[in-house]
C-alpha cells in the first residue's frame, strides 16, 4: 500500500484510503464468504412493492402482497396455519 501511496495519483490514495478503513470487512468477507445480499434483496422487494401498492386502504392485504412478493407458495402457506410464523416469513 505504501508503494500506491508514493505514486502521488489522487484516484489511486482514495482506493487506498477506502480499503485501509473497510480492512477488517473486506478480510471477514474473504474468511467467511458472509454477505447481507439476501436482507438487500428482500428490502428492495418490500420498498418496490410499497411504491406500486401505495393506495391500498386494506392493511391485511398490503402484508399478504409483501409474504407473497418475499417467499415461495409452501412457506406462505405454513404461515397461514400458524400466524405467529407471518413475520418471521419476511425475514428468512
Amino acid at each position: 500500500m505504501n508503494n500506491g501511496e508514493n505514486l502521488g495519483i489522487s484516484e489511486i490514495i482514495k482506493v487506498l484510503k477506502t480499503f485501509k478503513n473497510w480492512k477488517v470487512e473486506i478480510a471477514n468477507y474473504h474468511q467467511y464468504r458472509f454477505t447481507n445480499a439476501v436482507v438487500e434483496g428482500k428490502n428492495n422487494e418490500i420498498k418496490a412493492l410499497q411504491r406500486r401498492s401505495y393506495f391500498l386502504r386494506n392493511r391485511q392485504s398490503y402484508e399478504y402482497r409483501i409474504y407473497l412478493e418475499c417467499n415461495n407458495e409452501s412457506e406462505i402457506k405454513r404461515a397461514e396455519a400458524n400466524p405467529k410464523d407471518k413475520m418471521a416469513l419476511i425475514f428468512k
